[in-house]
């Protein structure tokens, strides 16, 4: 049985997008020099292209939050258990609905208007957590993406990953099968959807917004944390079960 040393990685990088703080001194400076003046965000999409406005406008603003730092991300709220006659496609679709509310900026906003610092710092500035939260969604997901795109053969990988999904469904099912072993079962599920949805993700980035995250990824690593995504997906591609032995060609 596969375990991926990089499940929360991908969950938190990925679907709960932090940011890394700077040292303590530099942290001081700059939160004592910071103007106290409204930022505009300018409209924005998560399938539109990220622009170099965007990207600045989201270090200017982080600058004026609490530490300097990328608030935490609310976490994907995963269910470890299946009813007796639910369908095992359900509880896969129930996990990939999951991650992706965890990625919902109205959500995020509400949640980080329960914390009064927080609450405060975008009050300063003019922004609204939500906006925000669309704003920083859609910079870690691109930040993400970059990581990956054009290192890890994306469709290989999630031909693989559908394969032990449905090995998955095989394993659960089997009468033999222990509470213990269904738990296991379905944290491996849940490592599996999770590495699927960031697939999906990564696919749909415009490659407007990885350009704009390269050319920027000196002033962005400030705050965000440094990723090894591909390399890990590599160990994933060496460490799979063999499958089927069909082939095919990537383009």
């Amino acid at each position: 049985m596969i375990k991926f040393s990089f499940h929360y990685t991908l969950l938190v990088i990925t679907f709960v997008g932090m940011g890394c703080g700077r040292s303590e001194q530099g942290r001081a400076v700059e939160k004592k020099s910071a103007p106290k003046t409204s930022i505009k965000l300018v409209e924005t999409s998560l399938d539109s292209p990220l622009t170099e406005g965007e990207v600045t406008q989201f270090l200017e603003i982080v600058q004026r939050l609490p530490d300097q730092k990328v608030p935490v991300f609310n976490k994907a709220a995963l269910s470890l258990s299946i009813k007796e006659d639910e369908d095992f496609d359900v509880y896969v679709e129930s996990l990939r609905h999951s991650l992706r509310s965890a990625i919902n900026a109205e959500a995020q906003g509400t949640n980080w208007r329960q914390e009064r610092s927080l609450a405060k710092a975008f009050q300063l500035v003019g922004v609204s957590p939500e906006d925000f939260a669309k704003l920083a969604t859609k910079i870690t997901l691109a930040w993400s993406a970059a990581a990956v795109k054009g290192e890890v053969p994306i469709l290989l990988t999630q031909r693989r990953l559908t394969e032990q999904l449905e090995q998955a469904e095989t394993d659960y099912r089997d009468q033999a099968s222990t509470p213990e072993q269904h738990r296991e079962i379905l944290n491996r599920v849940q490592e599996l959807v999770a590495l699927s949805e960031f697939l999906l993700i990564v696919q749909n980035t415009p490659e407007g917004s990885l350009i704009t995250i390269r050319e920027n990824q000196t002033l962005l690593s400030e705050v965000l944390p440094k990723l090894d995504l591909a390399a890990q997906f590599e160990k994933f591609l060496i460490n799979a079960p063999e499958v089927a032995q069909t082939k095919y060609t990537i383009h």
